[in-house]
């Protein structure tokens, strides 16, 4: 069965515990513009889900917010000594993050997860909380496009593949996941010969079945997470 957007977020977490081992997890989703509210946490009282809000910009969370990138206690506190940074309330209630992710779709940002009290060293987790923040906001973008009605504005009518829009979307998250990681990314240009010319010879439908299964070949010769 699919999981639907309302369900990412607890099975984040419960499976960030689980992964890390970690006494805390928490995750914020945006309430407006520039403020995250916390939805769902482990480790922490029930009641604190819905009560506390961070400002892009205040705290860890707010900072990895503002720099739209995976921060952990070593970032925060170099930080800190080049700039003055305003405490949020996440901290003012007590609460604790080691790392911190920012859940970055194609459509902007959908939440933040932290962690706290980790049997491993934070400095060797930060990578993985990265992927795995990375891997939250696939399944945000593939929920919201394959159970929403955005389908049809992202595939191409004639070739039944993603089109130019949702490629220059796609390539920016990959272009910062490639950063992150420091890993190399590739990118594969098809150009079909003299097209024009079969066009103006033999019609609009031969070109377009030309078209169409240059396009289905690529489909079936690549992996999905190719796409």
């Amino acid at each position: 069965t699919s999981v639907i957007p309302e369900d990412i977020p607890c099975v984040a977490v419960r499976s960030i515990k689980t992964f890390f081992k970690a006494e805390h997890v928490t995750y914020f989703v945006p309430e407006t513009n520039d403020t995250f509210v916390m939805i769902m946490g482990t480790g922490y009282p029930a009641e604190l889900n819905g009560n506390v809000r961070v400002k892009i910009g205040e705290g860890i969370i707010g900072l990895a917010l503002e720099h739209r990138k995976t921060l952990n206690l070593e970032d925060y506190v170099d930080i800190e000594r080049h700039s003055r940074v305003t405490i949020s309330e996440f901290e003012k209630n007590g609460l604790k993050a080691d790392i911190v992710a920012p859940i970055i779709g194609l459509e902007g940002i959908y939440g933040v997860v932290t962690i706290a009290g980790m049997a491993f060293r934070v400095s060797e987790e930060k990578r993985y909380m990265s992927m795995i923040g990375d891997i939250i906001a696939l399944a945000c973008d593939k929920a919201r496009v394959f159970l929403g009605n955005d389908l049809e504005s992202i595939k191409d009518d004639l070739c039944n593949i993603f089109n130019r829009s949702y490629f220059s979307q796609r390539f920016v998250s990959e272009l910062k996941k490639a950063e992150n990681y420091l890993l190399p990314l590739s990118l594969v240009v098809l150009e079909i010969d003299d097209i024009k010319s079969v066009i103006e010879k033999y019609g609009r439908e031969a070109g377009n079945f030309i078209i169409k299964s240059v396009g289905e070949v690529a489909k079936n010769k690549t992996r999905r997470a190719d796409f």
